[in-house]
């Protein structure tokens, strides 16, 4: 019996229910998905709707404002993410900042407020949690955060917007 592989096509004897022709493909495949996944998550958010009080700010202080005044009740902190504007559009998927490697629990705090630490300057998603780790739905928007910080890598951003929930136990 002979199967297809699902990424590239090659018929390939099959152990069990293998999909893919080798580790390569099943590996490539799942990077894909998250690129496709992170895609559309990035046009779905809308930016932030700014009231005129809000607008008229400049934006350094837009930022803190907009964080707290969004937030919904019972949150514990929120993430940013943003695709990285150097690589191509099709392989582009969304980095989450704070990473675990940044700060433990990977979240920015509302009480007392942390601004964002990201890598470069530009739009954003920002994403709100409850205090047990769960996202808060519909509750995410865009924003540009006009600051950075040059110790903050790309690639040391999260590709999971969520947190392990180990993480929100302490």
């Amino acid at each position: 019996m002979t199967a297809q592989c699902l990424r590239c096509m090659r018929v390939f004897e099959p152990k069990q229910n293998q999909k893919w022709c080798s580790a390569e493909c099943r590996s490539k495949s799942s990077y894909e998905r998250q690129e496709s996944s992170s895609r559309l998550f990035w046009e779905s958010i809308a930016p932030a709707s700014l009231g005129p009080e809000i607008a008229a700010l400049d934006e350094r202080q837009r930022v803190p404002l907009l964080l707290a005044s969004q937030a919904p009740p019972n949150t514990r902190g929120y993430r940013v993410g943003a695709p990285n504007r150097f690589t191509p559009e099709a392989k582009q998927y969304l980095r989450w900042f704070p990473s675990a490697e940044q700060q433990w629990p990977a979240l920015f705090t509302l009480d007392p407020l942390q601004l964002p630490r990201v890598p470069a300057a530009g739009v954003y998603i920002v994403a709100y949690f409850s205090p047990d780790g769960h996202i808060h739905q519909g509750a995410s928007f865009k924003m540009l955060i006009p600051f950075f910080e040059s110790r903050v890598k790309w690639s040391r951003g999260d590709r999971k917007l969520l947190l392990e929930p180990h993480v929100m136990a302490q």
